[in-house]
């Protein structure tokens, strides 16, 4: 799921209503939505070893992009939100991504779960705000390979669900290739997607994606390389220690090394250097 910038809670997060600010209630955080048990991902919550009370809900209006976690570290409490479209036993892969997000929200810094800015971006207008914006886009484009750590807490416990999630993705692909979609794989989220999926593959032995075998020579190595400089980026970077300080470095390094990256193949217009700084008791970022 991609979050999208937001300028009213300073964050990213998918799109639909805003969830505010985090000095508000759980309750005013909520997405509207219809309230459901999933007693499928109670065995996963226990093996996660999850101490803050988990609420699910539906979303009907179609604004929410598949599922949604949020993690609140004031109110020690987890919301996840999903899709009307989404089945859930079919789905588990997904499902239990967003649990593990939820689980580093825990063990080590909500940062690990979302992605929230200094508060003063709030205060922007006009073309400013419009700036803003812009930024925390190529902002999430060095931020959402997040997910490597995410989803090997994931294949820790169940490598069931990356050989699920990883199946998936590669039958996603070929799809589109069949189908002549040509341009959605140039799309740097699809780009940076297929680096994951590629090191994925490499790590736990899956079939890969065959790029070039089904673009075609020219397309094909066009987006082979900057999958294949991200894929050797991302397979550089080491496993978490689940010690705070650390990680929050290694994750500003990271997201910085990655735009780095981003910027040498053409996806990001320029270097940008994020950084982690503390405001009111929780880290945010610094985009300036």
């Amino acid at each position: 799921m991609e979050p999208r910038p937001c300028n009213a809670c300073g964050g990213a997060h998918a799109p639909g209503p805003c969830p505010g600010s985090q000095n508000e209630t759980p309750e005013h955080l909520r997405l509207p939505g219809a309230p459901v048990e999933l007693p499928l991902l109670r065995s996963y919550e226990q093996a996660l070893g999850l101490q803050w009370p988990i609420t699910y809900s539906i979303d009907y209006s179609g604004k929410l992009d598949r599922l949604r976690v949020l993690s609140f570290s004031r109110e020690h409490a987890i919301q996840l939100t999903l899709n009307s479209y989404i089945e859930p036993e079919k789905n588990k892969d997904m499902m239990v991504h967003e649990l593990c997000h939820a689980a580093l929200a825990e063990r080590i810094d909500p940062a690990f779960a979302s992605a929230l800015f200094l508060k003063k971006y709030r205060e922007l207008k006009g073309e400013e705000e419009k700036k803003f914006s812009q930024a925390t886009r190529e902002f999430y484009l060095a931020w959402c390979h997040i997910d490597l750590w995410v989803d090997a807490l994931r294949d820790s416990l169940w490598p069931e669900l990356t050989q699920q999630g990883h199946k998936s993705f590669v039958q996603a692909m070929q799809g589109l290739a069949r189908a002549g979609e040509r341009d959605a794989f140039r799309q740097p989220d699809n780009i940076i997607a297929m680096a994951l999926n590629s090191l994925e593959g490499k790590k736990y032995g899956f079939p890969p994606f065959n790029i070039k075998k089904a673009l075609g020579k020219e397309t094909g190595e066009e987006v082979a390389r900057p999958v294949r400089l991200l894929s050797q980026y991302y397979e550089s970077l080491p496993p978490l220690s689940y010690n705070r300080e650390e990680d929050l470095a290694l994750l500003q390094r990271s997201v910085q090394g990655a735009a780095a990256v981003l910027k040498r193949v053409g996806i990001l217009p320029k270097l940008i250097q994020p950084t982690i700084q503390a405001e009111e008791g929780r880290y945010v970022w610094s985009l300036d």
